[in-house]
């Protein structure tokens, strides 16, 4: 699996960041979906504005243009999933579910279909796996759907090449609290509008 860029220093597990960016363009810095979006992960201009402004980041100008570059495009990228991670309680299906079809659709398919997340603590790991699993395949977007399910068995690749490069352990997950202030980064739409690949 190709890991041909260092992604930008955050709280994130690199192996996140790869498997998204594999997913919304398989490593293309220059392309640009029907819909707009721009660069390695598919970031709207208006959206990408609105993160940067949210998370201080000295980016100046951005156009379609700025944002095929990969390092910029890996910065305001990497700073939206941080405060989706935050938004959903670093629920990585959540996150996923957000970054493809919008915070705002991720919260109505939550008030829709329950929070599996925080329906009731359980010690069965495997009902809360079948919990979750059971949300995600009833999203009604077939497209979301299969992002999620396509970054997750990404995102596990990587995580199994960055534990064997070390010697085993784990490349980590992500939890953070919570921050309401990204559901007005782009109403409807996410920010990886390039809808994956």
């Amino acid at each position: 699996w190709p890991a041909p860029l260092s992604p930008p220093e955050t709280d994130l597990p690199a192996g996140f960041l790869l498997a998204v960016i594999r997913q919304e363009s398989g490593f293309d810095p220059a392309i640009v979906s029907p819909a707009g979006a721009y660069g390695l992960m598919q970031l709207l201009p208006a959206a990408a504005r609105y993160v940067s402004r949210q998370a201080r980041l000295a980016t100046g100008p951005l156009t379609g243009a700025s944002l095929t570059d990969p390092d910029l495009n890996m910065k305001i990228g990497s700073a939206y999933l941080a405060r989706l991670m935050q938004k959903f309680g670093g629920s990585v299906p959540y996150v996923l579910a957000a970054y493809n079809a919008g915070p705002h659709r991720t919260d109505q398919w939550l008030d829709m279909l329950g929070d599996p997340a925080r329906a009731r603590p359980t010690a069965d790991a495997m009902l809360a796996t079948d919990a979750m699993l059971d949300w995600i395949e009833s999203i009604p977007y077939a497209e979301t759907r299969g992002y999620i399910q396509r970054v997750e068995e990404n995102m596990a690749i990587y995580q199994a090449f960055a534990a064997a490069r070390s010697g085993g352990g784990d490349s980590g997950g992500a939890d953070s609290g919570g921050d309401d202030s990204v559901a007005a980064a782009s109403a409807d739409a996410g920010i990886g509008a390039g809808g994956g690949r």
